[in-house]
Formats: C-alpha cells, sequence, structure tokens
C-alpha cells in the first residue's frame, strides 16, 4: 500500500495554459492532484495529527475547514491563549509544508455580556486575523452573542428565495413540487435547527412558520388568507415548531442509547437507581436561571424526552419513533412558554416546566 501511493505522488508535473499558450512544464514536489478521488482521504491522512499538535487550545476539523477555540476567565487571557495555539498551528503548518490562508480566517469573540474596549490583535504567522461579529462555519451563522439572529436573517432571505422558485415552478405535477420542497428546499431551512430553534427570537422563528405554511399554499393552490389550522389539516403537513421537538427528542434518543458523539453525552443525566420501574428511562431535568438556559437543549430536550421515555425500550428507532409522533404531549407541548423562574415579580397565569 505505502508503495503504491509513494508511486501515485511520484513523478508528476503540471503546467498552466492562458489564451493557448502553455507555460514551462514543472515538477510537483508537494500536495496531491486536484480533483482526485484520493484526495479527500490523502489530505485528512496528511491532517490528522493537527489537533495533537494544539496544546493551548481546541481544535476541531472537518473537511477542509479548521476551527480553534480558547476559553479564559478574561478576555484577555482567551485571546493570549488563541495566539499562543495559533502561533503553534502554524509551526505545524510550516513543518507540513502547508500555508494557512489568513484571509479567509476571522475571530469572534464569544461572550453573555457585550464587551467594551479595543481588543488584542490575533496573529497567524505575520498575518493579523479580523475580529467579526458574526460569520459562517459549516452552513450555520452564529454571532458573538449566539443570539442566532443572524442566521435567522439568512435563512429567511434563503427561504423567500426558495419560495419565489416554489412559485415559478407551479407548472410541475404537485408530487413533483413536494419532492423539490420537502427533499430540497425544507432540509437547508431547517439545518441545524436542533440548535439554534430554542434560542431564536419567536417573531424570528413565527416568520419561517409563515413562509412554511405559504409553500403549501402554492403547491395545494390554497387561498392566501386560509387560516394555519386549516392549512396544515388541508395539506396534513407538520409545523416547524413541532419538527423542531421531534428533532430534540431524537438527539436525546441518540445521546441516550450511546449513539452520538461522546462530546453530547453532558446532555444526559441519568439518575441511579437500584431498581428498574416505570420512569427510569428519565433523565434529571436541570434548573435555569435564565431565559437562556431555559431554551437551551439540555433544559428542553430533558423536558421532551421524560415525557415520552416509557417507549424507548432498547428497541429499534423506527418503533420508538413511531409511537413519539402519536403522543399528544408533545405536539400540544408550548415550548414558548413563561416560567416563574425566568421573569421578575409575582406572576400568576404562567406555564412552568
Amino acid at each position: 500500500m505505502l508503495s503504491w501511493l509513494t508511486d501515485y505522488q511520484s513523478d508528476r508535473t503540471q503546467f498552466s495554459v492562458v489564451n493557448g499558450q502553455h507555460s514551462t512544464v514543472l515538477n510537483v514536489t508537494c500536495g496531491i492532484p486536484q480533483g482526485s478521488v484520493l484526495g479527500p482521504t490523502l489530505f485528512a491522512l496528511c491532517t490528522n495529527d493537527l489537533p495533537n499538535s494544539v496544546s493551548s487550545g481546541t481544535v476541531f476539523m472537518y473537511a477542509g475547514d479548521t476551527t480553534v477555540y480558547c476559553l479564559g476567565d478574561t478576555v484577555d487571557s482567551a485571546v493570549t491563549s488563541l495566539n499562543r495555539a495559533l502561533s503553534e498551528l502554524n509551526r505545524w503548518c510550516q513543518e507540513s509544508s502547508l500555508t494557512p490562508h489568513s484571509a479567509k480566517c476571522e475571530a469572534v469573540l464569544l461572550m453573555r455580556k457585550p464587551y467594551i474596549g479595543p481588543l488584542n490583535s490575533v496573529i497567524i504567522g505575520e498575518d493579523q486575523i479580523e475580529w467579526v461579529k458574526h460569520t459562517r462555519l459549516l452552513g450555520v451563522t452564529f454571532d458573538d452573542r449566539l443570539s442566532w439572529s443572524q442566521h435567522l436573517t439568512d435563512v429567511k432571505k434563503s427561504f423567500v428565495n426558495k419560495l419565489n422558485l416554489l412559485k415559478r415552478s407551479s407548472v410541475l405535477s404537485r408530487d413533483a413540487l413536494l419532492d423539490l420542497y420537502f427533499q430540497v428546499f425544507l432540509p437547508l431551512v431547517l439545518y441545524g435547527l436542533v440548535v439554534w430553534g430554542g434560542s431564536v427570537n419567536m417573531e424570528q422563528l413565527n416568520s419561517l412558520e409563515k413562509f412554511h405554511r405559504r409553500a403549501a399554499g402554492v403547491i395545494y393552490n390554497l387561498p392566501r388568507g386560509m387560516p394555519s389550522a386549516d392549512v396544515y389539516r388541508h395539506s396534513k403537513w407538520k409545523t416547524l415548531n413541532y419538527l423542531h421537538k421531534l428533532r430534540l427528542i431524537k438527539l436525546f434518543y441518540k445521546v441516550f442509547s450511546s449513539e452520538a458523539p461522546a462530546a453530547l453525552s453532558y446532555l444526559v443525566n441519568k439518575p441511579c437507581a437500584a431498581y428498574d420501574f416505570r420512569r427510569s428511562n428519565n433523565v434529571s431535568v436541570p434548573c435555569f436561571n435564565s431565559c437562556f438556559f431555559k431554551n437551551s437543549i439540555s433544559h428542553r430536550g430533558a423536558i421532551l424526552w421524560n415525557a415520552v421515555s416509557t417507549y424507548f425500550t432498547g428497541s429499534q428507532f423506527t418503533a420508538f419513533y413511531r409511537n413519539v409522533k402519536k403522543d399528544k404531549y408533545v405536539k400540544d407541548f408550548d415550548l414558548s412558554a413563561q416560567s416563574v423562574r425566568s421573569l421578575p415579580g409575582q406572576y400568576h397565569d404562567f406555564k412552568c416546566y
């Protein structure tokens, strides 16, 4: 295998063609053939040791994207750690004959409260990385406050464009339109829903719901002013709010069954019991002191999981999921209900979960 890969990488040449004129042929001394089948695999093998080469921060890699993050008690300590980690990353790049592209790098300071004051420079090699308020990573836009507002703004713009395209495609059959919407358009809109669905402004989420209903109206040729309940009843579609709850339950199922990445194990806190009982599959619901944590995956997901945990019998996910979708509590559960813990003063007509 080693000899075969060595032969594959050896004695390669390259040249450029501009206006029909060929440049001088030069030997390729490093890198892999662009567009080759083996290219991604060889690149992954080449960069596999990068996370272990950075000790001052944590490195996450996916395909050609690399993310470095550092934690700190203060902003200055976090930035100092980040610069130290980037110095280690740059040293690894030099040893691996790779060049970091600083123009494609961005730095974001994540804090619950706004930071007032100048930020120290972030450097990789001899280049400075720009500080930004929000950035896009693997298809999701997140901001420095993790409010997901910018991501929802981007999603709404994309949803409007897709809805317009759906209208222009109305000459297609209904089955073709349904396939186009549910297999192409909607998955792009709901990408990452389990992460940002609980932390966004309800007004923004309702605007997505409005576009979802309008798509049903276009496909089924329904009157524009038809009430929402009638639209969903006629189309037999699920609301985006309901899909969000189903995805939360699906995530907790994977974590509870040890099918999810180990990094997500913190979401499930299984109580210790000396014997089996009816609610033995329940998890502990974490307490919260803010709306931010009340709307988090760990809090909302734990509540929903406990509502359907009796359906978990170690059987296949298909049977479990079928029972969950029949559960009326999941359908009616109001994720936006207020709680006395997250509101100041005394409130009498509240729902507490």
